[in-house]
């Protein structure tokens, strides 16, 4: 069978049906098992067989064991007695119904992230901002895009679109996603993480093979956040052949922004003009009818 795919300004537009695109594990996995390790050996109806069970497990931890040498000690415990693997198929099989409804849930998560806010962002930025016709140098191009993105989270109810209601907030890729879409009509090349042998930058910008500007996003809550300002963003610029980069940070809530701001001051770049923090806080934005 043959489709013919649809086009935007002469680029094919891949179709990825919804109901496997999903980043979460799928319904019966091995972290999935290993989590859910310690109702296993209860599902074992040979009272020896589970006793030794047991035992065994019990053999491979010590006294308080943290949570990472509790996953070893279950996956040593699985692979010694495979017969585990076996219950926690029929478990999950047995819940077909939850597998359905999970999944259900996940597409429409998915669908409200990626398809129904990106289709508001895009003509809300362009109707609010004046971008798209201004000819200059990657570096200008990145600086104004970024600054756009900032004012629009910040000042044009565009935090909402990375905010998801009464849900968890957007991933660092969906924020990726939604930033990389401002980029259409565009004269510049815009690649999203490209690698260039020392690991994928989040947007390379570039305009010919001299002309070239990084971005990197990160999220004011994330663990590697100082290490990636202090040295990952310069090992992405000595790989990608260019000293212009900006660095684009999301802070979710006020703890965010303390966080971040602490780190800059720590590394003596709270003045830095190429690192921008966007405040996606939900908790300071009045209405316009009660501001």
């Amino acid at each position: 069978m043959r489709y013919l795919l649809p086009k935007v300004n002469d680029d094919f537009v891949i179709l990825t049906p919804l109901d496997i695109l999903t980043r979460d594990e799928t319904w019966i996995s091995h972290s999935d098992m290993i989590q859910g390790f310690d109702n296993l050996p209860i599902a074992v109806e040979d009272d020896v067989l589970r006793a030794q069970i047991n035992l065994y497990f019990s053999s491979q931890i010590g006294d308080n064991p943290t949570k990472q040498e509790q996953a070893e000690a279950a996956s040593k415990t699985i692979n010694k007695y495979p017969i585990l693997i076996d219950h926690y198929i029929r478990e999950k099989e047995n819940e077909g119904d939850r597998a359905k409804a999970a999944s259900t849930e996940k597409t429409e998560d998915l669908k409200s992230a990626l398809i129904v806010q990106v289709q508001r962002a895009i003509p809300d930025i362009k109707n609010k901002s004046d971008f798209y016709s201004k000819p200059w140098r990657s570096y200008d191009e990145v600086r104004e895009r970024v600054a756009t993105f900032k004012h629009y989270v910040e000042h044009e109810d565009g935090w909402r679109v990375i905010n998801r209601s009464g849900a968890p907030f957007s991933r660092e890729s969906e924020v990726q996603l939604f930033f990389g879409l401002i980029w259409c009509n565009s004269d510049f090349d815009v690649n999203r993480e490209p690698n260039n042998g020392r690991g994928p930058v989040d947007f390379k910008v570039s305009y010919g093979s001299k002309d070239k500007s990084l971005i990197e996003f990160k999220l004011a809550k994330s663990t590697s956040l100082k290490r990636n300002m202090e040295k990952q963003v310069a090992i992405y610029e000595e790989a990608n052949g260019t000293r212009q980069s900006m660095k684009v940070i999301i802070c979710y809530t006020a703890e965010d922004q303390d966080r971040a701001r602490d780190i800059l001051f720590e590394l003596d770049l709270l003045q830095e003009e190429s690192i921008v923090l966007i405040d996606a806080r939900s908790d300071n934005k009045p209405s316009a009818s009660t501001a």
